[in-house]
Formats: C-alpha cells, sequence, structure tokens
C-alpha cells in the first residue's frame, strides 16, 4: 500500500486523507514502492487472465512500468524534438518563459534560473531563500499534485506527462517527467531524476499494456 506518513508530520491533511477522501479521486497515487508498483502489476496482470474484453480477445497482455525509451516516446506525442510533453520550449502558453498560463505542475523558480553547463548537466539557480532547499516547505512555490487532468493533454491525448509526480520507469533508480517539487528544467522528457528505495509523496507511475 502507498505510505501516506511519507508526507510528513508539516503536511498532516495528506497522510490522513489523500487516499481516503474521495476529493482525492483523481489525483495521482504517489508515495509507493518500486516493490509496491510490480506487486500492483502482478495484480493487475492476473485479473485482466478473468475478464473477457472483446477487444484483447486471444491476445496476450501484461502490465508494466514503461522503459525509458517507451516513456520518452510517449511523452513527446510523436514529436521527436519535443522539450516538453507539449509543442514549444517554454513552460507557459505564451511566446516566452514568462508568457500565458503554466502547462504544468512544477516548482515555480521559471526557466530563467535553470540551465546546463558545458557538460550537459541540469543547473538550478537558487536565490538563497533557505524555503528552495527544503522539500516540505517547497509546497509554497508549487501546487504539491493536482488532478490529472487539470493540465492540457499531449497529442496522444496522455495527461501530466511533464509535472504534477516524477514516473518511474523500468530502469531501477530514475524517475522522468518531474514533479510538483521539480522546477521546469527537471520537467525535461530528455532529463533523468533519481529516486530513493524509500516511497516519496512527489512520485508515482504510469503503467503500460503491451498486446501480444
Amino acid at each position: 500500500m502507498p505510505d501516506t506518513n511519507a508526507w510528513g508530520e508539516n503536511n498532516k491533511p495528506y497522510v490522513d486523507y489523500y487516499f481516503q477522501h474521495p476529493a482525492f479521486n483523481s489525483y495521482p497515487v504517489v508515495s509507493v514502492s518500486r516493490e509496491g508498483i510490480n506487486m500492483f502489476c502482478s495484480w493487475l496482470n492476473e485479473k485482466i487472465k478473468f475478464l473477457k474484453l472483446k477487444i484483447w480477445k486471444n491476445k496476450k497482455i501484461e502490465f508494466r512500468l514503461p522503459t525509458e525509451v517507451e516513456w520518452m516516446i510517449a511523452a513527446s506525442g510523436g514529436d521527436s524534438n519535443a522539450v516538453y510533453a507539449w509543442k514549444g520550449p517554454y513552460t507557459t502558453m505564451g511566446n516566452g518563459p514568462w508568457g500565458g498560463d503554466y502547462m504544468a505542475n512544477f516548482r515555480r523558480v521559471g526557466d530563467a534560473s535553470v540551465f546546463r553547463d558545458e557538460n550537459g548537466k541540469l543547473i538550478i539557480k537558487r536565490n538563497g531563500n533557505n524555503k528552495f532547499e527544503s522539500f516540505f516547505l517547497a509546497n509554497s512555490e508549487a501546487d504539491i499534485t493536482a488532478p490529472v487532468n487539470n493540465y492540457w493533454p499531449n497529442a496522444y491525448g496522455l495527461y501530466c506527462m511533464t509535472g504534477n509526480v516524477r514516473e518511474m520507469v523500468q530502469e531501477e533508480g530514475f524517475t522522468k517527467g518531474g514533479g510538483w517539487i521539480d522546477p521546469g528544467g527537471e520537467c525535461m522528457i530528455d532529463f533523468r531524476n533519481t529516486y530513493q528505495k524509500i516511497a516519496a509523496p512527489c512520485e508515482g507511475f504510469r503503467i503500460i499494456a503491451v498486446v501480444e
């Protein structure tokens, strides 16, 4: 089961209600371990065997985490040059880094605060405010999680491939897409985030169905 205590004592309402109250029904699953995800996929693989679905009749179906490449293809929406899950290099709808509505749920430090060094490593320019260094106090600069359909889908009709919750992939130790706690630069399709073995409220998953 997801570990709601991962929200921490400063976020008591989320500890008590995130997986209990109907107000959170459309929010993404978070605070789940990799082992928990694999167990869920195993359960789903067994359950699907007993469902008579016409569209998958006589087909072998396997649910699992996507590989990093599979995830990136899905996130790009068919555009191999996509920076985020939508067309355009900015995190806002307008023609610049500060114009228009935000396209995803991420930490608002601004695109101008994120750049890459000569080795391609992503660097975040801090403003000296300690709250940006604190995991949970960063909620004041983000929305925490948001309903999965709060933002626009990409060209494949997939929601929140960028932002909201980091998504685990098959390659152990890595997540993709960034989350509510990450700056826009860490939500880029080609960026890899790492995760610890403990469950975290900024990490979740998205599974795929392989039909043969």
